[in-house]
């Protein structure tokens, strides 16, 4: 729990550097700014495939240059 109200304090911190830069615009309520802060991240999936495919070509790309 006490780590839970340090983070939010720090993050609370953060916005009001934050929300010194901000515009008419550009604001956002802290509520926001926690829920974004806090929304976990999401571990987009490695397509192999395509890496290996682009790995690929960019060899062959280079062995043409070369040749």
């Amino acid at each position: 729990m006490a780590i839970m109200k340090n983070s939010e304090e720090q993050l609370w911190e953060q916005w009001l550097v934050d929300y010194s830069k901000m515009t008419k615009e550009t604001f956002i309520s802290f509520k926001e700014y926690k829920l974004k802060a806090m929304k976990p991240k999401v571990n987009n999936k490695v397509d192999v495939k395509k890496i290996i495919e682009d790995a690929e070509r960019i060899k062959k790309a280079d062995q043409e240059r070369r040749n």
